[in-house]
């Protein structure tokens, strides 16, 4: 929040829809409101309406409910990936938030992402924007998967079946199609 005495002092930034008068200096300064003399054009509508109804649908939902849900997928993912060989499991005895971060030993992360992502199941490689991360899980690179309200199982067992494919035939990952 700018106050209203050095706002009205600061030129106009922006030119746009909106604004009747022109960039000079004898009209810089003119008696616009101070949100017109830094926003400009028009009002993003679209988005503004899209984060009310979000907001809307958002307040509609009980959140006990959500969070049971995503632990609910927490837990059942942890049990299939524990049964999953050559995986390991960075987080598995931390209580998170609905994250689990994981290796497939033998294989990085960025490579695993990339061909799982061609088959439309979506998680993060990296090191998280986290300078630690090699001391924290002794690695420089791990796969993360999150889960929220538009998560359900089948979208794990999807995952453990391309992490079984990918096992069985390493070759695709290398694939271009």
């Amino acid at each position: 929040m700018i106050k209203k005495k050095w706002g009205k002092k600061i030129p106009h930034l922006l030119w746009g829809g909106g604004k009747i008068i022109e960039p000079t200096e004898k009209n810089n300064n003119q008696n616009l409101l101070l949100r017109q003399k830094f926003e400009v054009g028009t009002l993003p509508l679209a988005q503004i309406f899209g984060l009310k109804a979000s907001f809307e649908f958002l307040n509609k939902l009980n959140l006990n409910t959500v969070n049971k849900h995503k632990n609910n997928l927490l837990n059942y993912a942890q049990e299939k990936l524990k049964k999953f060989n050559g995986i390991i499991i960075y987080n598995q005895n931390l209580i998170s938030v609905n994250i689990i971060t994981f290796n497939l030993l033998g294989y990085h992360p960025h490579d695993i992402a990339d061909c799982l992502g061609k088959n439309n199941i979506l998680l993060r490689a990296g090191d998280f924007c986290c300078p630690r991360l090699a001391e924290l899980i002794e690695t420089n690179s791990a796969l993360r998967i999150s889960f929220d309200l538009y998560n359900d199982y089948s979208d794990i067992d999807k995952l453990i079946n391309h992490l079984q494919k990918i096992v069985q035939n390493p070759q695709i990952l290398v694939s271009f199609s």
